[in-house]
């Protein structure tokens, strides 16, 4: 089975989750944890396949999930875990105040508690073996499936893009508006103030998403993104040294983000490709967004230290109006 064949097997994905269960918690508190990340590469390497174990795992969970609504439900579950880190802190900065490295231990070694909980759900999983039409060249090879695989490729590498751009960008902001001295607790805060408005954004996102379907959804949020972005690039100049304002527009810039693309790009290629390939063409548009990643947090910060803030919003507009003509 060429998607089965694309990507290892549950017991290697359940096998590098493992590898993580482990590795954290000792990587956190033990003198000899080079041995332990010695160890984990020797794990990852025994398969080539295990190399990248747990980035397939990332497209087969969208692929298994169910259908479009059920993988948004599904996905929803991503913002959360992305405000919990910033909580965690929070609590140990209460319970251990003062003492840095242990604080920062505890938050590496409690890493491995995610990736407990995925195995634990993983483990009485089953793959459903398929029978598919054509092989995956002779899939690749037909014009629908390529132009599919544009605007899902595409668009998510634009939006990754202007969203890691963005994430990279904010300490900036956030320093600008706040003062560089600013205390763990206050940087938390800070963060999570920002973060949280992903929670209703993705909800949002959620709830719309059986009305407008994954494609109207991903180019309606472009459209927002690229109107806010081009909102901060002309008036950056104006406000900005009226924090709230800037704040404000922050703020909305991380709802923005976290409705629309944020959840039509992981879900469009559940609508779009055939399911005997659906989650290898689904990692294929994963790694677009990845690459955009990289491009967003390296480019960025050049071009604000070479031209300013309102150019890195202006590009990010161009960015994102490119996402709604996919």
């Amino acid at each position: 089975d060429p998607a089965l064949a694309d990507f290892p097997a549950a017991p290697w994905v359940n096998k590098m989750m493992l590898a993580v269960v482990l590795e954290a918690p000792l990587q956190a508190w033990c003198s000899w944890a080079t041995w332990v990340t010695w160890w984990a590469g020797a794990l990852r390497s025994s398969s080539p396949r295990a190399w990248w174990c747990l980035g397939g795992a990332f497209p087969l969970t969208a692929s298994t999930a169910g259908q479009v609504e059920q993988v948004g439900q599904a996905f929803f579950w991503q913002t959360p875990g992305t405000v919990a880190p910033y909580l965690v802190t929070l609590l140990l900065l209460q319970i251990l105040p003062g003492d840095t490295s242990a604080q920062f231990r505890w938050i590496l070694g409690l890493g491995a508690l995610p990736a407990l909980l995925a195995l634990v759900a993983a483990l009485p999983q089953q793959e459903k073996p398929l029978t598919p039409k054509a092989s995956l060249p002779e899939a690749l090879s037909c014009p629908d499936v390529q132009r599919c695989l544009l605007g899902t490729a595409g668009s998510w590498f634009l939006f990754d893009t202007a969203c890691y751009g963005t994430v990279i960008f904010t300490p900036q902001i956030l320093s600008h508006i706040f003062g560089q001295d600013q205390s763990l607790v206050q940087l938390a805060l800070h963060s999570i103030l920002l973060m949280i408005f992903a929670i209703p954004a993705t909800g949002l996102a959620v709830l719309a998403l059986p009305r407008l379907g994954p494609r109207k959804l991903n180019a309606y949020g472009f459209v927002l993104q690229a109107a806010l972005f081009a909102t901060v690039a002309a008036t950056y100049g104006l406000i900005q040294n009226i924090h709230s304002a800037v704040l404000t527009l922050l703020c909305a810039l991380y709802f923005s983000l976290n409705w629309g693309p944020g959840l039509a790009t992981y879900v469009l290629p559940i609508e779009v490709f055939p399911e005997e390939f659906r989650s290898t063409l689904h990692g294929f548009s994963a790694a677009a967004g990845k690459l955009g990643a990289l491009v967003g947090a390296g480019l960025f910060p050049f071009i604000d230290a070479a031209y300013g803030v309102p150019a890195v919003m202006a590009l990010q507009a161009v960015v994102c109006a490119l996402g709604a003509l996919l």
